[in-house]
């Protein structure tokens, strides 16, 4: 191969690489889920993973995300929903965590800009959850909502643009109990 030929395929390659990367970001969902179907399984409960949306395997738990076009060089839509067990000492109980759990969770979400749009009662798995719903006005993602399952030690969150928590209800809605073998 030439210098001329090299340095256009360096050039080249400088230009597409990056751009390749640009455009693939909004469809890892979809890769994803030929990879590996429409659910996971974490911590005894089976989750749904919406359409378009892609799970890396973090700690504490796992991570479902959705990016689009842009990401991640623009500042652009986002979604972002953890699972993770929290290290009470309990399984969280509504009557006796509640206060302590709101008061926590509102203080550090205050600190970092946002404020409390109200709390909001779910299903998930035939069981009770309690969530907390933040709103930042400007910059930054706009919206986290944290929830506690009613008997257990999961926490679910989710962080990014307000026009994905209807998706993030719709994961706690489809969750259930994996059926334990005897």
């Amino acid at each position: 191969m030439t210098r001329k030929a090299l340095r256009k395929w360096i050039g080249a390659s400088v230009l597409l690489v990056p751009l390749a990367l640009f455009l693939s970001f909004p469809l890892l969902g979809r890769g994803w889920h030929l990879l590996h179907g429409d659910f996971i399984s974490y911590d005894g409960w089976r989750v749904r993973v919406p359409r378009d949306y892609c799970v890396l395997d973090t700690k504490p738990g796992p991570t479902i995300w959705k990016l689009e076009l842009g990401a991640p060089i623009f500042r652009v839509p986002y979604a972002h929903i953890s699972l993770f067990g929290a290290s009470l000492p309990k399984p969280f109980h509504y009557e006796t965590d509640w206060e302590y759990l709101a008061n926590s969770t509102t203080a550090v979400a205050e600190g970092n800009g946002f404020r409390l749009l109200g709390s909001r009662a779910a299903t998930i798995g035939k069981r009770p959850a309690h969530c907390l719903e933040f709103v930042r006005p400007n910059g930054g993602p706009d919206s986290q909502v944290r929830c506690a399952i009613e008997g257990t030690r999961l926490f679910v969150t989710y962080e990014g643009h307000r026009k994905y928590v209807s998706d993030f209800y719709s994961v706690l809605h489809g969750m259930s109990l994996e059926m334990r073998n005897p």
